[in-house]
Protein backbone atom coordinates (compact mmCIF):
# COMPACT_ATOMS: atom_id res chain seq x y z
CA UNK A 1 0.00 0.00 0.00
CA UNK A 2 1.30 3.12 -0.62
CA UNK A 3 0.20 6.99 -0.97
CA UNK A 4 -0.25 7.90 -4.73
CA UNK A 5 -1.82 12.28 -4.89
CA UNK A 6 -2.74 11.87 -1.05
CA UNK A 7 -4.77 8.45 -1.73
CA UNK A 8 -3.82 5.06 -0.59
CA UNK A 9 -3.08 2.93 -3.61
CA UNK A 10 -3.57 -0.99 -2.38
CA UNK A 11 -1.65 -3.76 -3.98
CA UNK A 12 -2.56 -7.73 -4.40
CA UNK A 13 -0.72 -7.93 -1.25
CA UNK A 14 -3.26 -5.48 0.46
CA UNK A 15 -5.59 -7.96 -0.96
CA UNK A 16 -4.19 -11.10 0.49
CA UNK A 17 -2.77 -9.46 3.94
CA UNK A 18 -6.54 -8.41 4.46
CA UNK A 19 -8.12 -11.98 3.56
CA UNK A 20 -5.30 -13.07 6.24
CA UNK A 21 -6.29 -10.53 8.66
CA UNK A 22 -8.75 -7.93 8.50
CA UNK A 23 -7.26 -5.58 11.04
CA UNK A 24 -3.85 -5.48 9.05
CA UNK A 25 -5.44 -3.28 6.57
CA UNK A 26 -6.65 -0.98 9.67
CA UNK A 27 -2.95 -0.82 10.51
CA UNK A 28 -1.55 -0.79 7.04
CA UNK A 29 -3.42 2.14 6.87
CA UNK A 30 -2.26 3.60 10.18
CA UNK A 31 1.16 3.25 9.43
CA UNK A 32 0.64 4.92 6.35
CA UNK A 33 -1.06 8.19 7.86
CA UNK A 34 2.44 7.87 10.32
CA UNK A 35 0.18 7.07 13.70
CA UNK A 36 1.59 4.03 14.59
CA UNK A 37 5.73 2.74 13.43
CA UNK A 38 5.14 0.45 10.86
CA UNK A 39 7.27 -3.22 12.41
CA UNK A 40 10.61 -3.76 10.61
CA UNK A 41 11.47 -7.90 10.33
CA UNK A 42 14.42 -9.43 9.79
CA UNK A 43 14.25 -12.08 7.10
CA UNK A 44 17.19 -13.27 5.18
CA UNK A 45 14.48 -15.85 2.75
CA UNK A 46 12.88 -12.37 1.51
CA UNK A 47 16.33 -11.06 1.52
CA UNK A 48 17.69 -13.35 -0.74
CA UNK A 49 14.90 -13.77 -2.99
CA UNK A 50 14.99 -9.62 -3.55
CA UNK A 51 18.49 -9.81 -4.44
CA UNK A 52 17.51 -12.74 -7.21
CA UNK A 53 14.67 -10.67 -8.08
CA UNK A 54 16.79 -7.43 -8.62
CA UNK A 55 19.98 -9.55 -10.20
CA UNK A 56 17.50 -10.46 -12.78
CA UNK A 57 16.10 -7.24 -13.75
CA UNK A 58 19.41 -5.89 -14.08
CA UNK A 59 20.53 -8.71 -16.70
CA UNK A 60 16.89 -8.53 -18.18
CA UNK A 61 17.22 -4.82 -18.56
CA UNK A 62 21.25 -5.26 -20.17
CA UNK A 63 19.56 -7.27 -22.57
CA UNK A 64 16.96 -4.64 -23.66
CA UNK A 65 19.61 -2.59 -24.05
CA UNK A 66 21.92 -5.05 -26.02
CA UNK A 67 19.42 -5.89 -28.35
CA UNK A 68 18.90 -1.71 -29.23
CA UNK A 69 22.00 -1.24 -29.78
CA UNK A 70 22.16 1.61 -26.95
Amino acid sequence: MQLIDGQPVFAATDLVGFLACEHLVGLELAALAGLVAKPERLDPELDLIAKRGEEHERRYLAGLEAADGV
